[in-house]
């Protein structure tokens, strides 16, 4: 006899508690992590670190002013760009997705998640498009994976998931400082 599981949380059961979700996965998980002594925890995603940069980000001069919002308000931004790939620290990046993290310092307001802050995040990955459309199927991908073991069964129920990934699969980048 076999039972299937439902692929999502017990505790999901409205579509705008998916950012919810995915804190308590993502960054929930951090904290356990650090509570059972890793030091340094190791990230949840993009694990492989390949290099870390301090940065200024500076503003094209001739932005139309109905665009400067947000980060594109200020003249220049002081960052940190974290370069890695998806997969284990130990494992080559071969079939793996490389990512650039852009961390922008003196950008003050409200947060995705309604937090304040000064921070602002660009995450960036060699791939055009990401592989689910929105955070409830992320969420969705997530558990399937982390707390039910059952990546296949999820990507057998999700061919256009299952398509992507393995096309991201299939890239082969030079480098992660070479990538596009």
């Amino acid at each position: 006899m076999s039972i299937e599981a439902d692929p999502t949380p017990h505790a999901f059961d409205k579509a705008d508690q998916a950012p919810e979700r995915l804190t308590e996965m993502f960054v929930g998980g951090q904290e356990k992590r650090i509570q059972l002594g890793q030091c340094p925890a190791e990230r949840a995603v993009f694990r492989k670190l390949h290099g870390v940069a301090s940065a200024r980000l500076v503003m094209e001069k001739n932005i139309p002013a109905k665009l400067k919002v947000g980060v594109f308000a200020h003249d220049s931004l002081d960052a940190w760009v974290r370069f890695s790939s998806d997969t284990t620290p130990t494992s080559p990046d071969l079939g793996s997705t490389v990512g650039i993290g852009i961390k922008l310092f003196g950008v003050p307001g409200p947060k995705a998640l309604g937090d304040e802050g000064d921070t602002a995040d660009f995450i960036m990955q060699n791939f055009p498009i990401f592989f689910v459309d929105n955070a409830k199927e992320m969420v969705e991908f997530t558990y399937a994976g982390t707390v039910l073991k059952d990546y296949p069964g999820y990507l057998k129920k999700h061919p256009k998931t299952h398509d992507i990934l393995n096309r991201m699969g299939d890239k082969v980048e030079g480098s992660v400082l070479t990538t596009q």
